[in-house]
């Protein structure tokens, strides 16, 4: 035998129903949104990323590769990378 089906109520066609109030909490309840502090870095940081030697071999990577995102240039800058901290190391 097959079950009974519920009906179930169209929401348009259903009847109003009353919402109730939700109180505000008291403002000693209400925690308070951090402030986005705006970090600042030093001129020795600035001057490290420059002199940052992966930085700067994907920057060349990327100028000789204008189509690629950066995502892309990064991964595939990874293996002559490689290949040059490996010669580097090796002398």
């Amino acid at each position: 035998m097959p079950r009974a089906m519920k009906e179930k109520e169209d929401p348009i066609f259903a009847e109003p129903t009353t919402e109730t109030v939700i109180e505000d909490a008291p403002e000693d309840d209400v925690p308070e949104k951090k402030k986005k502090v705006k970090r600042v870095r030093s001129e020795a940081q600035i001057e490290a990323q420059k002199n940052n030697k992966w930085l700067v071999h994907l920057r060349e990577y990327r100028e000789s590769h204008p189509e690629l995102s950066y995502k892309a240039a990064m991964k595939a800058a990874s293996p002559s990378w490689a290949d040059k901290k490996n010669t580097v190391a090796d002398k």
